[in-house]
């Protein structure tokens, strides 16, 4: 369980530049506070306390190394492949 604040406001800009501002609660807060947390690249399990991080440490250990062995085996993109298809996508929409 992730603590989350019940209420927020959220001032924030559309695509026009033209300033938003909204009040929230209950789930659509918890959705946007979610979310701001994968911009800002943190996950649930950052969020977890040290107690909590060392129950699931053989969890996530087991899901890199399958991760990995993937990648060596050809079924997921190495690492230099996922930047190339980045740096096409850079290319092509920024």
């Amino acid at each position: 369980t992730v603590r989350r604040s019940k209420s927020l406001h959220v001032s924030a800009y559309d695509l026009r530049g033209r300033e938003i501002e909204l009040d929230c609660d209950g789930f659509m807060a918890r959705i946007i506070q979610h979310e701001t947390d994968h911009l800002d690249g943190i996950l649930f399990i950052d969020r977890l306390s040290k107690v909590e991080q060392r129950f699931l440490d053989d969890d996530i250990n087991t899901l890199i190394y399958d991760y990995e062995s993937q990648q060596k085996t050809g079924k997921l993109p190495s690492e230099e492949e996922m930047k190339d298809s980045l740096n096409d996508w850079l290319i092509r929409y920024a």
